[in-house]
């Protein structure tokens, strides 16, 4: 078993709390050249993660996952993190060879899915199931972690809505 409760076996909790904080950091930008258009593309990448990556595609001729990686690279992130802020829409981790970059990713996904279902009200759609899908056979995560990070991520947004 990869994931073990304090972690990823390969992955420090410093590299897997910078891969999560900065992997959608390109989206800011984008954000900023058309918030409205962004926002809405944004708000359905939660359910169509590969979806939305084309047509960011079609309307900025670029996607968060370029620009990220630029901003990576400027900001002197790790090689790693950088790769994995590109791969993060990936359809497949098997389709990445660096070990490190394909367990990044797929905490991305696996974060990804459990915060889109519980900010999307439990509901979910097909891309994001497979994304999600994906990072857990991955990390080869159990449905009793899985429940614990739901449940932990639903106790705390509770706690800001109080």
């Amino acid at each position: 078993m990869l994931f073990r409760s304090n972690g990823v076996q390969g992955v420090s909790p410093d590299e897997a709390y910078l891969c999560g904080l900065f992997h959608n950091c390109g989206a800011f930008l984008l954000s900023c050249k058309d918030a409205k258009t962004y926002s809405d593309l944004f708000f359905q990448s939660l359910s169509l993660p590969v979806t939305s990556i084309e047509k960011e595609e079609s309307l900025f001729n670029t996607n968060h996952a370029v620009v990220g990686l630029l901003m990576a690279k400027k900001w002197n992130l790790s090689a790693e993190i950088t790769q994995a802020i590109y791969d993060h829409h990936k359809p497949h981790c098997d389709q990445i060879s660096n070990e490190k970059v394909r367990l990044l990713v797929a905490l991305i996904k696996v974060g990804n899915g459990i915060v889109s279902e519980v900010s999307m009200g439990s509901y979910i759609g097909a891309e994001m199931t497979e994304q999600f899908k994906d990072g857990v056979d991955t990390l080869m995560i159990d449905d009793r972690d899985i429940k614990a990070v739901r449940m932990a991520l639903q106790t705390y947004s509770a706690l800001g809505t109080a």
